[in-house]
């Protein structure tokens, strides 16, 4: 997914609760590009060629997520 695509998501609700039980819960960043390095910086994301972003197997597994088709497995 291209990574203005991803932020442009992450903005559209930024301001919104993150938690169904607890109002207090924030991201650890005050931006959605933040958010991005961050999830970068910590592997739950991958860069790719032309500012697009992967996410590993290991997570789109845990969250029950599959491929969409055209990436290759790594």
């Amino acid at each position: 997914m291209d990574r203005r695509h991803v932020e442009y998501l992450l903005n559209r609700e930024w301001d919104q609760t993150w938690s169904e039980t607890q109002s207090d819960i924030r991201p650890p960043a005050q931006t959605a590009s933040q958010l991005v390095d961050l999830l970068l910086e910590i592997g739950v994301l991958g860069s790719r060629p032309h500012s697009r972003l992967d996410v590993p197997d290991l997570f789109l597994t845990g969250l029950g997520l599959t491929r969409k088709g055209g990436v290759r497995r790594r």
